[in-house]
């Protein structure tokens, strides 16, 4: 499209022009893809975590609510930016709900569970 007009540089060779893959649209929507391809590594160490019955005593409240904010603010970037970027939506979406679930997890071991009371404070 238009949009990507101006990014894209062209050579002459030969009386033909040709676009540099990596000043065009396929470059962005590339890079797009990878990144949340690799992201779903965090969504799915948190999903692990849960599926293994980790110890609830090992989450970092902190970290895992800075996770969930960075998730809800990159869901709402992935469809601002043009072309929407679904597979990133999906990636924050699923990574969301696994950072929730941990901090209802640590939530019901600090203050709901009877061996959290008597534990050490850290």
């Amino acid at each position: 499209g238009d949009v990507y007009k101006r990014q894209v540089s062209t050579q002459s060779t030969g009386g033909f022009k040709r676009m540099s893959f990596f000043a065009g649209k396929g470059w962005v929507q590339f890079v797009g893809l990878v990144g949340s391809l690799a992201n779903w590594g965090i969504p799915i160490a948190a999903m692990s975590n849960t599926l293994s019955g980790r110890d609830p005593a090992l989450i970092d409240p902190k970290m895992t609510s800075v996770l969930a904010i960075y998730s809800i603010v990159f869901m709402r970037w992935s469809l601002a930016i043009y072309p929407p970027n679904y597979p990133l939506f999906l990636c924050h979406a699923a990574n969301e709900v696994a950072q929730l679930v941990e901090l209802s997890r640590f939530m019901k071991y600090k203050f709901l569970d009877k061996k959290a009371i008597n534990a050490p404070k850290l």
